[in-house]
């Protein structure tokens, strides 16, 4: 019987480490997003428009967000992305995660509510809103405002970022 804080007899014990794991910078995200990106560009075929299509639907469905890590960067579905040709269905899957959570440009993490599959689940409420009858004139206004607020910041958080051209 080995007592609880050593390990079993034969097992070398565990390295101790003073300091936490680092965390992972956008700089290190880049080659996992274009890892991905090669993948999605692989099974979709965007030469067809059948492709961009099913690609649009995987990157905007809402049950992504189940997946989705609510801190940090997806750091299980970034390791399991490998270079096998053709991808598996959870290597796609993978690729479709980190596509989602992660900057193609800059590498970082995009805020969960601008996220693209959170598009449709917030708009649900604002639409609602927008569309109540009987809200009188000052409230409209308001849902209107926040529709506009929420469409810049969505649009600001996944905007191309490789240019410095301000369109």
């Amino acid at each position: 019987i080995c007592p609880s804080n050593s390990p079993p007899l034969g097992l070398p014990s565990p390295p101790m480490s003073s300091s936490p794991p680092t965390p992972l910078t956008a700089a290190d995200a880049l080659p996992f997003v274009r890892i991905a990106n090669k993948i999605l560009t692989n099974h979709f075929r965007p030469d067809a428009p059948s492709g961009r299509l099913a690609q649009f639907f995987h990157l905007t469905n809402p049950l992504l967000l189940a997946r989705m890590p609510l801190r940090g960067y997806p750091v299980e579905a970034m390791s399991r992305l490998g270079t096998e040709s053709p991808a598996s269905a959870s290597t796609v899957a993978d690729a479709v995660l980190v596509s989602a959570c992660v900057h193609p440009d800059t590498g970082s993490l995009t805020p969960i509510a601008f996220r693209l599959p959170a598009f449709v689940p917030v708009n649900v409420f604002i639409c609602a809103g927008m569309l109540s009858p009987n809200l009188g004139t000052v409230p409209l206004v308001a849902f209107q405002a926040i529709n506009q607020m929420y469409n810049v910041a969505l649009t600001y958080s996944q905007r191309n970022a490789s240019t410095s051209e301000i369109t």
